[in-house]
């Protein structure tokens, strides 16, 4: 999605779309996303197209039997089905390797073969959008959609494949059932998302992942000030690179007049961890909040405070495990529901004490700390295992002195400079933006001199400072 060959590709699909009759805009849709991931890989697509077709034929089974026990068997089928697939494909191997730690540890038994299994591409989120599309139609929320066409598009669409975002089928099926026109502002903003992701992806996230992917390549090697400072800069990494992606998904939908969810809102200015959270993957975290958080919560009202305790632990354990089948994911989930019940608990005593401090002291520092939680949870995220974060951890505040060997994780210190400025400027427009004031009174873009400057800029920086990085840090879920 950041090659030249995707603009191409997506440039030439929306040609034709807007080219053809209404009547076959969801067809050439169809076809390019079917050639999207057939170039990536045909075993996944036909994989894709089954698992499509599967729960489209659940949703019709579902709203054809009104109510018994026929439906509720099509209904749990549908859903065991979808949780079972990705917990086959995604965490057999890590379930093999446990059990083999266990035999190993207590009996002289053979190990169990491990078995390797290819994960299919972006089947994370076409699973839980498909499950959320299945709750939906069982509880009476929305119609089952008749047209394959349709609900094969709403489940693999090119631009949300590879990393989201989760779309809900009620926000985005009815856009592919309505007629779309040529509207230039949908291609002037659909390019310009375009133009910001890939200037967020490819002149801020890679630069920075380049230190962070070095010193974790070289774990043993670096103690003290680097590891701080791959602390610190790896939210900024994660950040750039997905809302990248994002914002390069969500201007290629716009080119054909459709609103994907955006996934971030500013989250580098939350004030807390719960409020973090609804402004990072939120369409990931939107979803648990409604299929698993509430649901939770709902049959666990009698335990009262304990029901609220528990439904967090349990939300964030499977947003963690969501992640990956390694053990570093589960704590990164469980050190955000600690987090976030923490702050529950604690509310009135640090409203008490917010109250006898200056305003904008308390705003500061708790995004300080906010920030400085999520960058340390994130040890758990970029570590390869469990020791390596351990290792991290230990050693982050050890031989705090200044080495000369140290500036060699910094591959290019005039490029570094750059990154850093672009950062700030991007930083600088999101605080104008969270005090809600109007950016086009800061920086007057209206005018067509001052905008094309801008993109000239923009341009010539992804020229110059892209290392060649073609994938998203969340195409790996």
């Amino acid at each position: 999605m950041i090659s030249f060959g995707y603009l191409i590709f997506l440039i030439f699909i929306v040609i034709i779309f807007y080219a053809v009759t209404s009547k076959y805009q969801r067809y050439l849709l169809l076809l390019a996303s079917l050639v999207f991931l057939g170039q990536l890989s045909i075993p996944f697509l036909l994989f894709a197209l089954i698992f499509s077709l599967l729960n489209f034929l659940l949703g019709i089974l579902i709203e054809k039997y009104k109510e018994g026990l026929i439906r509720r068997i099509i209904y749990l089928s549908g859903i065991l089905i979808d949780i079972g697939v990705l917990i086959v494909f995604k965490y057999t191997s890590f379930f093999i390797d446990n059990i083999n730690f266990i035999i190993d540890s207590f009996t002289s038994s053979e190990p169990i073969p491990s078995l390797s299994i290819l994960l299919p591409i972006g089947i994370s989120y076409y699973t839980f959008q498909c499950i959320g599309y299945i709750y939906r139609v069982y509880k009476n929320l929305e119609k089952a959609e008749k047209d394959i066409a349709i609900f094969t598009i709403y489940t693999l669409f090119f631009p949300k494949l590879l990393s989201g975002p989760i779309e809900r089928s009620n926000h985005f099926i009815p856009q592919l059932h309505e007629t779309k026109k040529f509207d230039q502002g949908n291609i002037v903003s659909g390019l310009q998302l375009i133009l910001f992701g890939f200037f967020k992806k490819l002149v801020i996230g890679d630069n920075i992942g380049l230190i962070v992917s070095s010193v974790y390549g070289n774990l043993g090697e670096y103690s003290g000030i680097p590891l701080l400072l791959v602390m610190l800069l790896q939210p900024i990494h994660i950040y750039f690179d997905f809302s990248g992606y994002t914002d390069i998904a969500l201007g290629s939908a716009r080119l054909f007049g459709y609103k994907l969810t955006d996934n971030f809102n500013r989250p580098f200015f939350a004030p807390n961890v719960s409020i973090f959270w609804r402004r990072w993957h939120i369409s990931l975290t939107a979803w648990c909040n409604d299929f698993i958080f509430k649901i939770i919560l709902f049959k666990r009202r009698r335990w009262k405070d304990l029901a609220a305790v528990y439904s967090v632990f349990i939300t964030f354990l499977i947003i963690g495990i969501w992640h990956g089948p390694r053990w570093n994911f589960i704590i990164l989930g469980l050190l955000q529901g600690i987090a976030i019940n923490y702050e529950f608990f604690t509310k009135k005593q640090r409203l008490s004490i917010a109250r006898k401090l200056p305003e904008k002291l308390v705003v500061v520092t708790s995004r300080i700390l906010t920030y400085l939680f999520f960058s340390f949870s994130l040890v758990f995220f970029f570590a390869p295992t469990f020791s390596d974060a351990s290792y991290f951890l230990k050693n982050m505040f050890s031989n705090l002195q200044f080495r000369s060997s140290y500036l060699g994780i910094i591959p290019d210190f005039r490029d570094f400079t750059v990154t850093i400025i672009a950062f700030l400027v991007l930083l600088w427009i999101e605080a104008v933006q969270e005090k809600g004031e109007n950016l086009r009174e800061k920086i007057p873009v209206n005018k067509r001199w001052i905008r094309w400057s801008v993109y000239y800029v923009m341009i010539i920086l992804i020229l110059y400072l892209s290392k060649g990085e073609n994938t998203f840090i969340y195409e790996q879920f």
